[in-house]
């Protein structure tokens, strides 16, 4: 006798539309199959029957993995079930009120929210990268945070974080995207950019996001940012050379702005604890790193995502030197990937290729 199926999903948010889906214009149907724990949680979600586009399959698995359901009972307990769920994506291109896409299911409409992809110039700088480079199984050279795995570990942590801190926030759009995964965050995002900080304040956000118009490092100074290819994602602290080939010029002068340390900053706001550093800052990311060694050595901070890419080349620092600035620390290295996070316990010298990546340092506490 086969088990009774659930009444229905208690809550049911609907998948984020990847905005590689809507630029491509990819619709289609992913059918998929949820084993359902007996407290209505998601214990399994696999995908059935596929759409045919890998980021609506994820998109849709990562949703799912959130519903929660009324199940049946026996005997006035609760049990475990199973259902197939059909979820029909369309891109919104026939509607003008569907700018950013619609996802429906359950015969409903619902407005997505997307990850903004990254600036125009920092796509132009990648386009010259042989083919042979773009190797999505690593998410290398990948900028979609639907495809190169960023979104499936932020989906992962975010609901269990309170303080997040958006290191090298631009405009807003990471602490817009983990607030529709925890709308209760408290967030702490720092731009140095006068230009940037303008459109990041200008953002209606709720009230426990706290902006900052300064950049961290590892000391407090004054320094240069300079303007890449007139991209404000692409601002760097380094006057980057050698992108001219990808229509990118070397910027001729920078714009003051002032840094100050991890440590300084959260002994000032009164922040003890961090659950998520997000820290994108265009080569500098180490030397934030390094403002921060009390927390870290306090293992104050359980999660660190950063970057690393071409902008290394500029700043001289190495992969090998987070790896070396790490090693006696309780902190365990993972590279993220599309399908999961992969741990590193040691450098490899075939891991310093510059090509752009992400990283996550947890800690082993």
């Amino acid at each position: 006798m086969g088990r009774a199926p659930p009444s229905g999903p208690l809550a049911s948010p609907p998948p984020t539309y990847p905005p590689i889906a809507i630029r491509l214009g990819e619709e289609g149907t992913v059918v998929v199959r949820i084993e359902i724990d007996a407290d209505g949680t998601p214990k399994e979600v696999k995908v059935t029957r596929s759409s045919g586009f890998g980021s609506l399959d994820q998109a849709a698995v990562l949703a799912v993995q959130q519903w929660r359901f009324s199940v049946p009972k026996n005997d006035g307990r609760p049990i475990a079930t199973s259902v197939e769920v059909p979820i029909i994506s369309d891109s919104g291109t026939r509607a003008a009120d569907r700018p950013q896409g619609i996802v429906r299911h359950d015969h409903r409409y619902r407005r997505a929210r997307a990850i903004p992809a990254h600036g125009a110039a920092q796509r132009r700088a990648l386009q010259g990268v042989p083919r042979l480079c773009l190797a999505l199984s690593t998410a290398e050279n990948d900028l979609e945070p639907y495809t190169n795995g960023e979104w499936r570990t932020l989906s992962q942590h975010m609901p269990r974080c309170r303080v997040v801190f958006d290191v090298g926030a631009n405009r807003g759009d990471w602490t817009e995207t983990v607030l529709t995964i925890n709308p209760a965050l408290e967030v702490h995002a720092f731009e140095p950019s006068r230009d940037s900080f303008a459109q990041l304040a200008a953002k209606s956000l709720p009230a426990q996001v706290r902006r900052n118009n300064v950049g961290l490092g590892a000391a407090a100074e004054q320094r240069a940012l300079y303007a890449i290819g007139g991209d404000s994602a692409m601002r760097s602290l380094y006057p980057r050379a050698g992108l001219e080939e990808y229509g990118i010029e070397a910027p001729a002068a920078g714009e003051p702005v002032t840094i100050t340390t991890l440590d300084a900053y959260c002994r000032g706001a009164g922040v003890d604890v961090i659950d998520y550093l997000k820290i994108d800052t265009e080569g500098h990311d180490l030397q934030v790193l390094r403002g921060a060694v009390d927390l870290i050595g306090r293992r104050a901070i359980h999660h660190i995502q950063f970057e690393y890419g071409s902008a290394n080349v500029d700043s001289r620092d190495l992969l090998k030197d987070f790896f070396m600035f790490f090693s006696d620390t309780p902190y365990k290295l993972h590279k993220i990937h599309p399908e999961g996070d992969r741990h590193y316990p040691r450098y490899n010298v075939r891991l310093e290729n510059f090509q752009y990546q992400n990283w996550l340092a947890v800690c082993d506490a």
